[in-house]
């Protein structure tokens, strides 16, 4: 998992190839640590598998206190399947999907 900020200090999450409980410390770690209130951007160009768990960890981040509105969580390049996977949950209705 890679974190990186751009000028405007959106934190720019890029997860992993599986997006799975084995990643909850350090996207936990991520957000947890941020004390300001920020936009974060999940790219998940490389992902092809989003277990339930990683469903949890997206809303947890979406219900942080770091997260203003919902419109501060943006979730990018999801493949098909991914997206498909988010709209089923409603996702689409909480956040921008792309």
């Amino acid at each position: 998992m890679q974190v990186q900020t751009n000028s405007s200090g959106t934190y720019i999450i890029t997860i992993p190839v599986r997006f799975t409980f084995k990643e909850h410390k350090i996207f936990h770690s991520i957000y947890c640590n941020n004390k300001k209130h920020s936009k974060y951007i999940l790219d998940m160009k490389n992902v092809t598998y989003i277990d339930s768990s990683a469903l949890g960890m997206i809303q947890l981040l979406g219900d942080h206190e770091s997260v203003a509105k919902r419109q501060d969580l943006k979730i990018i390049n999801t493949s098909k399947n991914v997206k498909k996977m988010l709209h089923i949950f409603q996702f689409d209705k909480l956040y921008t999907i792309t």
